[in-house]
């Protein structure tokens, strides 16, 4: 899942719109290469010369079939016959070969085949255009609304905008790596996947302003602030917490200044995927290291020289954070694995390799490289569990149910509404960061959120945080 929205991202992609609208003018032909009738046919790119409008009508749909009413599309003219269907190019001269043909035939067919494909793809390319042109149109049209103040109308717009991209790329998708006109396709589409990401960070943005006044009213500076929130049952695929309607973001692409306690969420799903991938039950043996051992909060129940079970290691790695069973666990589970499972899920921008220490002793063989990740990938691993699309992730659940610090989303939504359930959450603190993230239930809605506040011990800002969150989704949804 990963990189989200940025302002390098949001400069770059407008510079290459306002490209492209110079590009296109309505007319769509700007961006079909028409060669002469000297055109060079071994080069790349579309050969386009004498089309008969009879066999034109089946290639391609019209302007109303294929992108909607007002749409302009570019007609194929002046194809050589080169371009043109097998049968028709036997259509234009007498075929004197008598038995050669017979041996012919199948190298005939092959021929029929590939004009096949390439009629298509010119299609697809055409309507790809012709859909892009909707998609500058759309571009204007909001900008011109936003400047009149208009900025509801300005969004519907910028939707129009982003679906508009979405169906071309779809369109250049569909064309084989067979066609000639392939590497034309994979050219626009690099471009139109930009734009569509410019389109769609505008919509996340508009739709995630709320985060910010909710930030400021509760007395935090937004810069110091990380937020990502999203309905657990709306994500369509695990990982990805980047859907527009699914999730809101505070910059939740940007890594926290540490993760603190929260790694310990992904050292548990690599546990419980290495488990599930190798047939290792959970009630297997752990013995407990003395090489492992560091300050523990007061009231943990994992000692060292001493065996438990592998759930019971990860609960209370969850339930009570500790560290000892924490750095246990990252040697059973071996760094590079934790890193490779954690990137076949998508969590692209975690690390959860170096041990956790107390506050004077480090463990042995703590790591070199700092533990890090983001609300977003925090988010999506938290969405994945409470999705329960496999088994694994159950015992995981308690876990987060049976939280012993209850002091920060559980203690801020513990009173505000009969219609806002707590569903579990796993919390972080040391000196550079407080941090939560938990599940809960709004009327018939479960989200997954999780916040960070860098350099700060502020428990009521999060807290009136957690809660600002929570009452706009009772009022508003997502």
């Amino acid at each position: 899942m990963s990189g989200f929205w940025n302002t390098a991202a949001i400069a770059t992609s407008f510079g290459a719109i306002f490209s492209l609208a110079m590009v296109i003018p309505l007319n769509p032909s700007a961006l079909y290469t028409t060669p002469s009738s000297k055109t060079d046919l071994s080069r790349k790119g579309p050969a386009v010369a004498d089309h008969p409008k009879k066999h034109r009508k089946s290639a391609f749909r019209t302007a109303a079939q294929a992108t909607g009413k007002g749409a302009v599309v570019t007609e194929l003219s002046d194809l050589p016959s080169e371009s043109l269907p097998a049968a028709q190019r036997n259509n234009r001269a007498d075929d004197k070969r008598g038995p050669e043909r017979q041996g012919a035939e199948q190298s005939k067919s092959d021929d029929a085949k590939a004009d096949d494909i390439e009629l298509q793809a010119a299609a697809d390319y055409q309507q790809a255009i012709a859909l892009a042109n909707q998609g500058v149109v759309a571009f204007q049209q909001a900008n011109k609304a936003k400047q009149a103040g208009e900025l509801p109308k300005s969004l519907d717009f910028t939707r129009q905008e982003q679906l508009a991209w979405q169906e071309s790329l779809q369109r250049l998708r569909a064309i084989p790596a067979s066609s000639k006109i392939h590497e034309q396709a994979l050219a626009k589409r690099a471009q139109y996947q930009q734009l569509l990401a410019t389109a769609t960070g505008k919509l996340e943005q508009a739709n995630s302003e709320f985060l910010t006044h909710i930030i400021t009213a509760a007395g935090v500076a937004p810069a110091d602030v990380h937020i990502t929130l999203c309905s657990i049952d709306a994500v369509p695929t695990a990982a990805s917490p980047s859907d527009a309607d699914a999730c809101r973001h505070h910059q939740g692409d940007q890594p926290m200044a540490s993760p603190a306690s929260l790694i310990k969420l992904p050292i548990a799903i690599a546990l419980l995927h290495k488990a599930d991938t190798d047939s290792i039950s959970l009630s297997s043996d752990l013995y407990i290291e003395q090489r492992n051992f560091t300050e523990d909060a007061e009231g943990t129940k994992i000692n060292i020289r001493e065996t438990y079970s592998l759930q019971q290691v990860m609960a209370h790695m969850i339930d009570q954070s500790n560290n000892v069973a924490t750095n246990q666990l990252i040697d059973y589970v071996g760094r590079d694995n934790i890193a490779e499972i954690l990137a076949s899920l998508g969590y692209d921008d975690t690390y959860a390799g170096h041990k956790l220490a107390g506050d004077v002793i480090m463990p042995a063989d703590a790591g070199t490289v700092g533990n890090k990740s983001t609300t977003d990938d925090i988010t999506a691993m938290m969405v994945d569990v409470y999705s329960l699309e496999t088994s694994k992730y159950i015992k995981l659940v308690d876990a987060l149910l049976n939280q012993a610090d209850l002091e920060l989303a559980h203690a801020a939504l513990k009173d505000l509404s009969p219609a806002i359930t707590w569903l579990g959450e796993k919390t972080g603190q040391n000196d550079r960061v407080l941090a939560t993230t938990f599940a809960m239930k709004v009327a018939n809605e479960r989200y997954a959120m999780t916040i960070a506040i860098n350099y700060s011990g502020d428990t009521e800002g999060l807290q009136e945080i957690v809660r600002g969150v929570a009452s706009h989704l009772l009022e508003a949804g997502l």
